[in-house]
């Protein structure tokens, strides 16, 4: 997983979008981690010692809601940073957030962070966006689950995930899947199958093959382009990336 000059082969499009020098002064505060489904990278109301950014891993941010049940709010993949509140203030995450889809990811100490997001005028702009795309992101997902057909949510969720791990084969189970959707295992077992029949997806054991990803992404709803343009637009990857 290293370049020619030594350096991690990044795939997070945060770090990707700072400059080879702001890439290179923050590298010795990264570490590289396997990241294995199911772990919890921050309770609720616990302080933020550890950021991380996601490679190729999906996280998901669980909110508890009445009877010991938790709703996904937001998934956060290779676009995204964990651990948001350790540089807005607040340095307590307000959501338990849980590895959904297991590879690895770069972790930092939420001191170390914090540290150079005082020190990095670049770092704070790039954060700062990323911010305004998760507001955005948020707003939209309101709108897409009450607008949007299930099956048509399900591509999106499906595409974004293969977007997010670089590989059209992946492990995530349908029950994984349906809470990523926000919806009961039942129904997402119904829009998954749909998806199989069209000829765009396998699935077996909990583990998913795209098979046809022109036909998925035209399935997906329109939230997927809109999303994935607003995320490039405010963050970007453009300039002296760190390769």
């Amino acid at each position: 997983m290293s370049t020619s000059d030594g350096r991690h082969a990044e795939r997070n499009h945060l770090l990707l979008a700072l400059s080879r020098a702001e890439y290179g002064r923050l590298l010795p505060g990264l570490e590289a981690v396997s990241v294995p489904a199911g772990r919890v990278l921050h309770q609720a109301h616990e302080t933020i010692t550890r950021i991380y950014f996601p490679q190729r891993c999906i996280v998901s941010v669980l909110v508890d809601v009445e009877d010991g049940e938790r709703v996904e709010v937001q998934t956060i993949g290779n676009e995204g940073v964990v651990g948001l509140a350790a540089f807005l203030g607040g340095g307590t995450s307000i959501a338990c957030t849980v590895a959904r889809v297991p590879d690895h990811a770069m972790q930092m100490s939420a001191a170390a962070f914090q540290r150079a997001f005082r020190e990095s005028a670049p770092l704070r702009r790039v954060l700062l966006r990323y911010t305004q795309s998760v507001l955005e992101q948020l707003a939209r997902t309101v709108l897409c689950q009450r607008l949007h057909p299930l099956e048509a949510r399900c591509a999106h969720c499906l595409v974004t995930t293969q977007d997010r791990v670089g590989t059209d084969r992946f492990l995530l189970t349908q029950a994984s899947l349906a809470q990523m959707v926000g919806v009961r295992r039942p129904s997402i077992t119904s829009a998954a199958a749909e998806l199989r029949r069209a000829g765009l997806i396998r699935y077996s054991r909990g583990r998913i093959t795209i098979t046809d990803r022109p036909g998925l992404e035209a399935a997906a709803c329109p939230c997927y382009a809109a999303l994935r343009a607003d995320h490039e637009g405010l963050v970007g990857r453009d300039g002296d990336r760190p390769r």
